[in-house]
């Protein structure tokens, strides 16, 4: 198990034991209702188990599929809390297998998934799932109020309220609508802040091993082994309240996920934007204390020129997923006048356009004192050393290569702007140290 989990949820047990649901103890509960929950991130998992089984639900917790539909036989659950991605057996087909049989054809499912695997919501959706919900958004809090309104029990998710870390050193009280419910307490709070960096560090050496390789076999095994790292610092991120380390880690995940399962994909590009973005990761959980820990993550702006249709409309998808704002034109002198009379917090330049050149456009747009440190990232065919120095030396912050993966350009894309929204600054590369 990773590091941020070992204390967090030894915290979370000691304090379950000690609490009672309302004036009952939960072994006296009348009509416990039972939950399936199957979810393969341990830690995650259970900080959710935890948070239900203290609001009274009893919750069994398998890590896989396969798992998953032994247990609904022998448990026979009155509602199911589905993950989609899913080892031995996915979600989507353990929802085809419930719908195909008449003793659960109208089980109660709520799906709690990555926030970027739209294909398989959707197809959940169509086999009758009741909820979908993303781990980014939904706090313990949240899939308390979920489950009983699917189930359509009185109450909310608000007794037993527990203890909160206070981020400005105060003292710990009762806040638990600002952080978002019962799984997020003072100890297990502090050690994710305090374990995180931990899994941040193996990201970083993991990300580093990959682009000394280029042998795809070793190239996947890796990737495997950052997906998992990425997978539960994402999950407990949401947990604990951090939205920018969540955002930047589901779409990590993501596009990890993308290179696991379709390896041609792997190129010197995406390796070294796998790079970048495990960096930064570690930048962010180094700047914990100028993070929100409140406030949602906003829907940036961005404004993209480009004289192709279709790479427009390519690039408005890729950042949608990650519900980005974008406004798309063709004409740089028209991206001129917009970048100067609305707020952008990114443009994504094509190089090669009629009547001005992306470079020169990125110099017209630096030189308003309003615009000049806005991110920029290039986009173009040519892929040579000599394009990305003068990228640079035309103040882009970025550069990727025509075609492009779409993952690829999402990550590019929250990098630079939560670096420059949130005033990250890159860590020294000598405070670096491979974990043993």
């Amino acid at each position: 198990m990773d590091a941020i989990g070992n204390s967090a949820i030894g915290s979370m047990f000691a304090l379950q034991s000690s609490v009672s649901v309302g004036a009952q103890p939960l072994a006296t509960l009348p009509m416990v209702k039972k939950l399936l929950f199957i979810e393969d991130d341990t830690i995650v998992g259970r900080m959710y188990q935890c948070c239900l089984q203290l609001e009274g639900f009893q919750v069994e917790l398998v890590g896989d599929g396969k798992t998953g539909l032994d247990a609904l036989h022998r448990l026979k659950p009155d509602l199911v809390i589905l993950d989609l991605m899913l080892p031995k057996v996915n979600g989507v087909q353990i929802l085809k297998h419930l719908r195909s049989r008449p003793e659960t054809s109208s089980l109660p499912v709520i799906v709690l998934t990555n926030a970027y695997l739209n294909r398989m919501v959707e197809e959940a959706q169509q086999c009758g799932a009741h909820v979908c919900l993303t781990k980014a958004e939904t706090p313990p809090a949240r899939l308390v109020e979920a489950v009983r309104k699917t189930l359509a029990i009185g109450g909310s998710a608000t007794g037993n309220l527990l203890p909160i870390f206070s981020p400005a050193g105060g003292r710990a009280t009762d806040r638990r609508s600002e952080v978002g419910g019962a799984a997020a307490m003072p100890d297990s709070n502090n050690a994710f802040w305090e374990y995180a960096p931990y899994t941040a560090n193996r990201m970083r050496g993991l990300a580093r091993e990959l682009l000394k390789i280029d042998e795809q076999e070793s190239q996947v095994a890796l990737i495997s082994s950052l997906y998992e790292s990425v997978h539960i610092l994402g999950g407990a991120a949401a947990l604990f309240g951090a939205p920018a380390v969540t955002r930047m880690a589901t779409a990590l995940e993501a596009f990890l996920k993308e290179l696991e399962e379709r390896p041609s994909r792997i190129s010197s590009s995406s390796v070294r934007t796998l790079g970048q973005a495990c960096e930064f990761v570690g930048e962010l959980l180094d700047h914990r204390h100028s993070l929100s820990v409140t406030k949602p993550s906003p829907a940036y702006r961005v404004l993209v020129v480009d004289d192709d249709p279709l790479t427009l409309e390519a690039v408005r998808h890729a950042l949608g997923r990650a519900d980005f704002k974008t406004q798309c034109v063709g004409d740089p002198l028209a991206a001129c006048q917009l970048l100067a009379a609305h707020p952008f917090d990114l443009a994504i330049i094509d190089v090669h356009m009629p009547e001005m050149d992306g470079y020169e456009l990125c110099k017209k747009v630096h030189a308003l004192p309003e615009l000049r440190v806005l991110p920029v990232i290039f986009l173009t065919r040519m892929n040579d050393f000599d394009h990305r120095v003068r990228s640079a030396l035309s103040g882009g912050v970025d550069f990727i290569g025509k075609p492009f993966l779409f993952m690829e350009l999402t990550v590019k894309a929250l990098i630079h702007v939560l670096r420059w929204h949130l005033a990250v600054r890159p860590t020294k590369d000598e405070s670096f140290k491979p974990l043993a």
